[in-house]
């Protein structure tokens, strides 16, 4: 946040907000006669270039109950970069006295995922690991590169390569199977998601209460497979900590995940 000579407080770098701000004011409605707190957005839009409005005139985000036409009381503003990008929609209602806004920003997310990559080094071949790559990125080979993306693909490339030439990656070995897996577990999972993506779909408020029976379901079955799974594990115990301690590890261990940076461009590639 940053502070104008006025005393307000204005947002700055690429943003989007919204909320529910009560305020009527010509610029994004008509047929509604402007109130104070509608003023005073009114002037920070006219006075301040920092700031945008990307709710369509009329939208229509608070319904009038005795049939009259809606007002539009819920408000999106964003930067002046993403003002073209964002679409707020309405969506259907879901009992409240507002419809909800659904706001699309129409950018373009590229994660670019760095494998783990393990290698089996040979301290004899770091010469000529080191000589293949000095070949490869040669001053005159990376100033040539438009962009330093390209200049980063180049150099990557000859160290994978150069890499793949003198060492060998290490075998990674497969996540441990859950011992408390059932098919029970797989079948109320599947059917949790398949409810997700349909609510996702439609927003409906059948649509998610069934998907949180579904959830409940779901989170039952996998604790009772775990209770189960322990309790027969303890079961058949002897004196093998070994043992224990793999089984234990099985139980709590999550996947790993491969280190993502998900850098944000507009559909033009800036």
């Amino acid at each position: 946040m940053i502070r104008t000579s006025d005393g307000r407080n204005v947002l700055y770098g690429s943003y989007v907000i919204g909320g529910d701000l009560n305020a009527h004011s010509a610029i994004w409605e008509d047929d509604n006669q402007q109130n104070r707190c509608g003023k005073q957005i009114a002037e920070i839009l006219l006075d301040d270039t920092r700031i945008t409005i990307c709710t369509p005139k009329n939208l229509g985000t608070h319904p009038n109950p005795n049939g009259k036409e809606s007002s539009t009381i819920d408000l999106t503003f964003s930067s002046p970069d993403l003002a073209n990008l964002i679409n707020p929609h309405v969506g259907p209602c879901w009992g409240s006295d507002h419809l909800p806004v659904i706001t699309s920003l129409s950018i373009s997310s590229s994660p670019i995922k760095t494998p783990n990559e393990h290698w089996k080094f040979n301290r004899n071949r770091w010469e000529e690991w080191n000589g293949d790559i000095e070949c490869k990125t040669t001053p005159g080979i990376l100033t040539a590169a438009e962009t330093p993306n390209e200049a980063y693909q180049s150099f990557y490339s000859a160290i994978i390569e150069a890499s793949n030439k003198h060492f060998k990656p290490k075998r990674i070995n497969k996540e441990p199977k859950k011992p408390w897996w059932t098919p029970l577990c797989k079948k109320t999972t599947k059917e949790a998601r398949k409810a997700y993506k349909l609510w996702r779909s439609t927003l409906l408020p059948s649509d998610k209460n069934n998907l949180n029976k579904l959830e409940a379901i779901k989170k039952r079955t996998i604790m009772a497979a775990k209770n189960q799974a322990w309790s027969n594990h303890i079961a058949s115990m002897d004196k093998n900590t070994i043992a224990f301690w793999r089984f234990a590890k099985q139980m709590i261990n999550k996947p790993s995940t491969p280190r993502t940076t998900a850098p944000i461009t507009k559909p033009n590639g800036d």
